[in-house]
């Protein structure tokens, strides 16, 4: 928000435009690993439209404060895209591992990022015989930096730089549950 407002000024005009940007990016990622991923443009093309015009992205893109959301999504994509156009452990992997760490200081949903990394790993392998160890072998480097992420928001949250006012949402963890599910069941029904 800083670079905006040096940019843009207390205008949310600016703001608002950045969003969208990080949201247009997102789609476009999303395009060229479905295109991978599925071998039709046609068909890539329409779930990136759909995912860019779908309204369970209005607020993500709408709300300035949820710049974290439409960032983490292109970040997320990004890792997904360079593990698909990987051969290996090479250069895209390592930019991959790196823009993980980048996603989840985002937002910490990325932390998901190695089973989607392993699902990817497995549908792109052109062996079909033991492509599911392969596509687990690939994901693995992905839960050290989730773990990493994990760690250093331990310590911010609970160590020595905890906030003073650290709470859970909802009151408690079974609120908090509760509202998760109560969430999920809300975006899902959104969904369909």
């Amino acid at each position: 928000f800083a670079i905006d407002r040096a940019l843009f000024g207390l205008d949310p005009v600016g703001f608002a435009v950045h969003n969208a940007l990080w949201h247009a990016l997102t789609a476009a990622l999303l395009f060229l690993l479905l295109r991978r991923l599925v071998h039709d443009g046609r068909g890539a093309l329409l779930g990136a439209l759909i995912f860019a015009v779908h309204p369970v992205q209005t607020e993500a893109v709408a709300f300035l404060t949820s710049r974290a959301d439409v960032a983490m999504g292109a970040a997320s994509v990004g890792v997904l895209l360079l593990v698909a156009t990987s051969r290996g452990f090479d250069r895209r992997y390592v930019t991959a591992l790196g823009l993980a760490l980048v996603a989840a200081a985002y937002k910490e949903v990325a932390v998901t990022l190695p089973a989607l990394v392993a699902a990817v790993a497995w549908a792109t392998d052109p062996e079909s015989r033991g492509r599911w160890r392969r596509g687990l072998f690939r994901g693995a480097p992905f839960v050290v930096t989730s773990l990493l992420y994990l760690a250093y928001r331990s310590h911010v949250m609970v160590g020595t730089m905890a906030h003073v006012d650290t709470h859970v949402m909802g009151g408690s963890t079974a609120g908090t549950f509760a509202t998760m599910f109560r969430g999920f069941g809300y975006y899902l029904g959104m969904l369909v």
